[in-house]
């Protein structure tokens, strides 16, 4: 189980990862709690958007047997790398979570981002 885990995490390359990184903690740092749960279906969008590409250019390659691959069992499995990529990404939204709210409240004291020039 481990092993699938770790496989299905690495089969997307280092820049969708950077992407998924990047819009978790950009959406739980600028916007909350709601930041976080729309971070997090963006990501599921994205995850969806990668592994149907990644299905129909196996189905156009020579010597496809014809058999469509896009059915419940393709389903399910982006649904399970969904929800194990959104969980692995869960600490970076928590940690943009504590990092928003302690910026913002330098802000509210008035830190010098808040005084006027």
């Amino acid at each position: 189980m481990i092993s699938w885990a770790f496989s299905q995490l690495i089969s997307y390359g280092v820049w969708p990862w950077v992407v998924f990184v990047a819009i978790a903690f950009a959406g739980a740092y600028f916007g909350g709690v709601a930041g976080v749960v729309l971070g997090h279906v963006v990501v599921a969008v994205v995850v969806v958007v990668l592994d149907v590409q990644w299905v129909q250019s196996e189905m156009r390659r020579p010597g496809w047997d014809g058999q469509v691959d896009q059915d419940i069992v393709f389903m399910i499995g982006v649904v399970g790398r969904i929800l194990l990529i959104n969980t692995v990404l869960l600490p970076v939204s928590i940690l943009a979570l504590r990092l928003g709210r302690s910026h913002g409240r330098t802000l509210e004291r008035g830190g010098a981002a808040a005084r006027p020039l």
